[in-house]
């Protein structure tokens, strides 16, 4: 099973379900690197509770609620003062009837006919771009995702060279302990021989 399916803090917080429970708990007792991490969530865990409980000194509570507030400025106390700003919005709408009252009206210019529209050329020059501009965004997606399919596979690739990689470091270094273990049982075995 992959470790990534696992989720280790789950199962040391208790939160997963009886089923997912089973699973991780036998995960754990076969994955080094997972009961790592747990033990790791363990030590941690035990450190938190170890740490004495402590208040928050009152003289910082304190020092925060004295913090002084910064002057408001001439504008906001402007907006935040209801009388000025409804004198002021009444002064506005005053001038406004004033300009409307004393501009004289703009002649209206006689009607012009509405210019013919040809509806059919319209709706064919219309259809022709929305085409061209499909096939380009067809054509631009199809590259993007060959793009992206390209780079997934590179990755894959660097993470399966990687793997490799480990795994046969791993096997390096067990196939030099065991070389080790042998030869110190080769050379207890000649010791015993020798007595």
């Amino acid at each position: 099973m992959n470790c990534s399916e696992i989720d280790v803090k789950g199962y040391f917080l208790q939160e997963l379900t009886a089923a997912e429970r089973a699973v991780a708990d036998r995960h754990v007792r076969e994955c080094p690197g997972c009961a790592e991490e747990l033990d790791r969530l363990r030590i941690t865990e035990s450190a938190l509770l170890a740490l004495p409980e402590e208040e928050m000194p009152r003289r910082l509570v304190f020092a925060a609620e004295r913090s002084p507030r910064p002057e408001p400025s001439l504008w906001q106390r402007f907006w935040n003062s209801g009388p000025k700003l409804g004198f002021a919005s009444a002064a506005m709408l005053s001038c406004a009837i004033l300009v409307h009252g004393l501009t004289p009206p703009v002649p209206q210019t006689p009607a012009v006919a509405a210019p013919t529209v040809d509806v059919a050329a319209i709706e064919v020059r219309l259809n022709q771009s929305f085409e061209v501009k499909l096939a380009a965004g067809i054509a631009e997606a199809e590259k993007r995702a060959d793009q992206r399919a390209t780079k997934l596979a590179a990755a894959n690739e660097q993470k399966l060279a990687n793997e490799y990689r480990a795994e046969v470091v791993s096997l390096a270094s067990q196939v030099e302990w065991l070389t080790k273990k042998m030869n110190v049982m080769r050379v207890a075995s000649n010791y015993e021989v020798r007595q």
